[in-house]
């Protein structure tokens, strides 16, 4: 049985995974700008601050 867990991404290939589930979810409206505007709005997000849900190892 699978579960869900909270975990920050680590690596290039957890971002790209992020990112794909971002796109599927937003459609039509590129993840790259998305990610742009939360830093332009908020300059003091980075990487340490970005979670993701995983199911399972994905």
């Amino acid at each position: 049985m699978k579960d869900y867990t909270f975990a920050k991404p680590e690596t290039d290939e957890d971002y790209e995974a992020l990112y794909r589930v971002m796109d599927a979810a937003f459609g039509d409206e590129d993840v790259r700008s998305i990610t742009r505007r939360f830093v332009e709005h908020h300059p003091g997000m980075g990487r340490e601050h970005v979670f993701m849900v995983k199911y399972g190892d994905k």
